[in-house]
């Protein structure tokens, strides 16, 4: 399996987490589920680096954001998951 389709996989991984979470809202204090938001701002940073590593800008990604993410983690991100064909021919 290629390092990007990993990459894909784990996105979804975190997509059934979240959504797992979320299911137990009406269980949870004041709706706050522990961790949601440490799963959603993983997922965010995954899917950025994903698309960049596809081509697309930080702009075609996010237009609006109320948050500008962390590009430090997007870029360890990358470096985790670019592959050495990609490398080489960059």
């Amino acid at each position: 399996m290629k390092k990007l389709q990993k990459l894909k996989q784990q996105q979804k991984e975190y997509a059934v987490e979240i959504r797992k979470a979320k299911s137990t809202r009406k269980s949870c204090e004041n709706g706050y589920v522990p961790l949601l938001d440490n799963m959603r701002w993983n997922a965010r940073h995954n899917h950025i680096a994903y698309c960049m590593l596809r081509g697309r800008s930080y702009e075609e990604i996010e237009k609006t954001c109320h948050e500008p993410a962390n590009m430090a983690r997007v870029e360890k991100i990358m470096e985790e998951y670019r592959d050495e064909d990609v490398c080489a021919s960059a």
